[in-house]
């Protein structure tokens, strides 16, 4: 089932285009995450019969832009200046450090490294999938409770400059929805949404 259902959506009505299914209408249409990004963030792989989602290597260069510096700002910088007698130089090179250090351990957690897998019926962030936490379904759950996949568009201001996101998210029966990915490749996403779709043999749905 890669093949795209277009749900063609307006603020006043839902329309559907291809589909009859009634979790569709009681689906929200508006995106999930608040946010995203102008390029690709995360990439999609197939391995061992596991489809994982996980950071891109361009995410990952860039993550590491602000990690880099902060680890030689506050290990190298800091104590130096703090030996040469700069306590407050040391204490401000610590902070702007740990500060760096931080935002890019942020980045990181942002980005969910998800894997689904079929042998085991289950899709779960981390390692492993823990039975006994079935609570938060962003997190983990069971293959068999995903209805469908969504594709949804969102158009994102920031510092006087605008770009489009894109979210993909698992619907389940009850409308309920979980984002496993969110960037700004439109080809990328479709090309992941399709895969993923064709690997859990669900419909696959695009807000337009």
């Amino acid at each position: 089932m890669s093949a795209i259902k277009d749900i063609r959506v307006n603020k006043f009505e839902l329309k559907l285009a291809d589909t009859d299914d009634p979790v569709a209408e009681k689906t929200c249409w508006d995106p999930l995450k608040s946010g995203g990004a102008n390029f690709k963030t995360q990439d999609m792989v197939e391995t061992k019969g596991r489809i994982v989602i996980k950071h891109s290597v361009t995410a990952l260069i860039l993550y590491s832009m602000f990690l880099l510096p902060g680890l030689g700002i506050f290990f190298i910088a800091s104590p130096t200046l703090f030996i040469e007698g700069e306590s407050g130089g040391g204490i401000a090179m610590a902070i702007l450090g740990a500060l760096f250090i931080g935002v890019s351990l942020l980045m990181l957690s942002s980005k969910k490294h998800i894997t689904f897998d079929k042998a085991s019926g289950t899709y779960f962030c981390g390692k492993s999938y823990n039975g006994s936490k079935r609570g938060d379904a962003s997190r983990q759950g069971r293959l068999s409770d995903i209805h469908a996949l969504q594709l949804i568009r969102e158009s994102i201001r920031s510092n006087n400059r605008s770009y489009l996101s894109y979210e993909l998210n698992l619907v389940f029966r009850n409308g309920e929805r979980a984002n496993v990915m969110d960037h700004g490749s439109e080809l990328e996403i479709e090309a992941s949404a399709k895969q993923l779709a064709a690997y859990l043999d669900r419909p696959l749905w695009r807000a337009t």
